[in-house]
């Protein structure tokens, strides 16, 4: 079953202020969700965004941190503008000293290869403009490479309903989606697995008899 970028905003919210459920503890679930299905690679680069889905980039590096994997972190956009819970695993990752860089003026990005990893959280399912300017440039980048390359909940750039590419979208090998795949994912190439975050089923039933 597919549910649209609303409905998953819907049923986020109700987990979180009708159950009690914190934000920041679902974020944590997509972490481990996540982090289920990332091998072991030479180097990692996390790409960043600001909002939630950034968030859970920054909690899956610093998971990786923990475990003793070489990880850069690249951040797109003004992390003081982030969602409050990027911002909490923002902090906590500059207190654990991580390498964290700002994607818009990294310089490297040739250098990750077939041994390498790197993880999509620029844009979640939100994503209603074309990508242009520099997040444009620094995704064609990316994709340039041979690195194995991983996106949270759906590729940054694809429409989460339409699935259409506006403008540009991360080249992903595989996709980890959350609670349920998301309608925009059925067009794109990549292998999708949907891992469950903590939302019952009720709520999903809730949401979709509305």
């Amino acid at each position: 079953m597919c549910i649209t970028p609303q409905q998953m905003r819907e049923m986020d919210r109700f987990t979180i202020e009708k159950l009690g459920v914190p934000s920041i503890l679902l974020m944590e679930n997509a972490k481990n969700a996540f982090m289920k299905h990332v091998a072991s690679h030479r180097h990692y680069l996390v790409l960043c965004g600001t909002g939630n889905n950034g968030g859970d980039g920054l909690a899956i590096a610093r998971e990786l941190i923990l475990n003793h994997k070489d990880v850069i972190i690249g951040i797109l956009g003004d992390p003081q503008r982030g969602t409050e819970d990027f911002k909490i695993n923002y902090r906590i990752l500059k207190n654990l000293r991580a390498n964290i860089v700002d994607a818009f003026h990294y310089d490297e990005y040739e250098k990750f290869d077939i041994d390498d990893c790197i993880i999509d959280a620029v844009f979640g399912t939100g994503l209603e403009r074309e990508i242009a300017g520099e997040y444009r440039r620094v995704i064609e980048r990316v994709n340039q490479t041979k690195a194995y390359k991983m996106s949270v909940d759906i590729p940054s750039g694809i429409h989460g309903e339409s699935g259409e590419t506006m403008g540009v979208s991360f080249d992903a090998d595989i996709v980890i989606t959350f609670h349920r795949k998301k309608l925009g994912l059925q067009k794109i190439d990549a292998q999708v697995i949907t891992e469950h975050i903590g939302i019952p089923d009720f709520v999903t039933d809730i949401i979709l008899d509305q």
